[in-house]
């Protein structure tokens, strides 16, 4: 099977994570308003400084 189930459950997540925030009937049920490209873009910048994050921590953990 491989990863293919783990990345299509990531994709789906990011899609209606994204309708959440951007189609405006679900704006309205959840109170949030669209992002800007900036904002969205601090967002994934963080989340990926996050997981190198992790990662260099692992690594240094495997070599002590």
């Amino acid at each position: 099977m491989g990863p293919l189930p783990l990345l299509g459950a990531i994709v789906v997540t990011a899609v209606l994570q994204l309708a959440v925030i951007y189609i405006p009937i679900f704006g309205s049920f959840f109170h949030t308003v669209p992002l800007s490209a900036s904002q969205l873009g601090t967002c994934m910048g963080v989340a990926a400084l996050l997981g190198i994050a992790v990662e260099v921590e692992k690594l240094l953990r495997v070599r002590s």
